[in-house]
């Protein structure tokens, strides 16, 4: 649905409105993220963990009853689905991620992770290689070689590898550490979640001004000393020490994600933009997979039973150096940026000939 529903908004609306268009769709994307951990502490204390999937069925029901009335323009092109393709795709990809992830209590030199990484690692690299071949790809990674479209991926692939990672650690660092109760640690992460929601705002008016590097530069920049802060109070065991960090964290952050996304979708033409959008919430959310299993490799690294010892302070200490590894995605993001970023603005949507050519 994501993917979908951003190359939706971005068709509807004009090259001049699209930044203020996309942030009203992260905004909307960002409140329901801070409703989400309320309902589900609730639900945790009050009904069950489980309970928590049940709330994915209003939710698509919702989906679908707001499509019927909406009407959508459907822009549709001949294909099909290659069973090979997605077998390469699912299976490599999982099964990096399991190797990463196990890697911990498997052991990194153990030949069972060997295998699986190795394993998963040729099998995506056949896909990328086979994909970037064939006429009719289940993932367009062609459009990577792009410039600037290839640094709006990066950037939110390496914002999302840092962020997801956080988000997960500092809920366990709460419940399991500071002893806050599952509804308190939904209200807890609001000084990161609300930040992104008001920035959002601001960064797709800047972007409809000034183009894409303004707002994400200077969004990188205030998340990663966001994050750099954030970690050097992990340690304290204090929750008011933490809450100047996230606050600067999730205002870079909504600096950041709305105008790569937004500049991402603008610069292919409009028969490319499914695919184009397919592929950046695909590395988005690879980012974010490999980010859990990296950091939490580290934190169990150094503190084998991650928040579950007795020993609080090292327990803390971990995750501490897990948000080092936050941190350091968010600088190498910040790098890309400088980097791969497009200095021009989009003026009007490009035509597939002239995206050919480039």
């Amino acid at each position: 649905m994501v993917p979908t529903s951003g190359a939706i908004v971005i068709s509807a609306f004009p090259v001049q409105e699209r930044g203020r268009a996309m942030a009203a769709y992260a905004g909307i994307s960002q409140i329901f993220l801070a409703i989400g951990p309320l309902i589900g502490g609730a639900l945790t204390e009050s009904v069950s963990w489980r309970a928590v999937f049940w709330l994915n069925v209003p939710v698509g029901i919702a989906a679908l009853v707001l499509v019927a009335i909406a009407k959508p323009a459907q822009a549709t092109r001949p294909g099909r689905i290659s069973p090979v393709a997605l077998a390469l795709l699912v299976g490599g990809l999982g099964a990096t991620v399991l190797a990463v992830q196990e890697a911990a209590s498997w052991g990194w030199d153990s030949p069972l992770t060997l295998v699986v990484l190795a394993a998963g690692v040729a099998a995506t690299a056949t896909f990328v290689v086979t994909q970037a071949r064939v006429p009719d790809p289940l993932v367009d990674v062609r459009l990577l070689r792009r410039r600037a479209f290839l640094g709006d991926v990066a950037v939110n692939g390496l914002v999302q590898f840092g962020l997801l990672a956080a988000v997960l650690h500092s809920s366990l660092y709460l419940q399991d550490l500071l002893k806050f109760s599952p509804l308190t640690t939904g209200l807890a992460v609001l000084a990161m979640v609300l930040p992104i929601t008001v920035a959002a705002q601001l960064g797709g008016r800047w972007f409809d001004r000034a183009g894409v590097r303004p707002p994400v530069l200077a969004g990188l920049m205030v998340s990663t000393l966001g994050m750099l802060a954030w970690t050097l109070a992990l340690p304290y065991l204090s929750y008011p020490l933490q809450v100047p960090g996230m606050v600067l964290t999730g205002f870079g952050l909504g600096l950041t994600i709305s105008p790569t996304n937004t500049d991402a979708l603008s610069r292919v033409a409009a028969a490319e933009r499914s695919q184009a959008s397919g592929v950046l919430q695909t590395v988005r959310q690879l980012g974010g997979t490999l980010g859990v299993a990296v950091v939490g490799a580290v934190v169990l690294g150094i503190e084998h039973r991650g928040t579950q010892g007795s020993d609080v302070q090292a327990a803390a200490d971990a995750i501490a150096a897990g948000f080092a590894v936050s941190t350091a995605a968010f600088a190498v993001a910040l790098l890309a940026a400088v980097r791969l970023l497009a200095r021009e603005r989009v003026a009007a949507d490009p035509a597939a000939a002239s995206e050919a050519a480039a």
